[in-house]
């Protein structure tokens, strides 16, 4: 049995998420860390991993591979519709469109995209990108290295929160109707619309 392990990463703390994958599914949901240390870009790397490198090793999480999923406050979404293009030009379209629409160089961001499905009523495709300042994941990706773990994902919570929420209990979440989720952490709430 295998132990997938998402790491919530916002300002109030990290909570840990171990999801055993074996012949069912099980959730265990690790305490809350109650420190901004890991945060705040002041703080030695060093200091910080110690710290999270201690909660991990009081809820006896495993050094390995992990999911950083970051709250939807510290991303930047935007929709944007784009010409028709060939699948391997995408890339560099959104990337360029992107650009457009942000206030801070393209070269300082990191940046993703999901294409959405094809519209009968409109000529091109519409994406969602997602952009967050590099800095800010490097130093999270330093600092979990740094604590022995590997980050091999970076999701936004709406989006973990959807599907975890699919695969437990609605398959066919926002499929035929639009669904809203209210996912409250500690004193943050996010409401998600999930619409086809």
């Amino acid at each position: 049995m295998s132990e997938r392990i998402l790491i919530e990463w916002n300002r109030e703390g990290v909570s840990l998420l171990a999801i055993s994958e074996g012949g069912g599914r099980s959730i265990r949901v690790a305490k809350t860390h109650g420190t901004v240390d890991h945060v705040d870009p002041k703080v030695p790397v060093s200091q910080a991993a110690a710290e999270l490198k201690e909660l991990f090793e009081r809820d006896e999480i495993p050094p390995g591979n992990v999911t950083v999923v970051l709250p939807r406050e510290s991303v930047v979404v935007r929709r944007l519709h784009l010409p028709e293009a060939p699948d391997d030009e995408m890339p560099d379209l959104v990337r360029f469109q992107a650009a457009t629409r942000t206030s801070s160089p393209i070269e300082n961001l990191a940046l993703d995209y999901v294409l959405l499905n094809p519209s009968t009523s409109t000529a091109g495709r519409d994406a969602v990108t997602v952009t967050i300042d590099k800095e800010q994941l490097n130093r999270i990706r330093t600092v979990l290295e740094a604590a022995g773990m590997t980050v091999s994902h970076v999701t936004v919570s709406s989006m973990t929160i959807g599907n975890l929420v699919r695969a437990a209990a609605a398959p066919k979440l926002g499929v035929t109707q639009p669904e809203l989720i209210v996912y409250q952490q500690g004193r943050r709430l996010e409401l998600s619309i999930f619409d086809e």
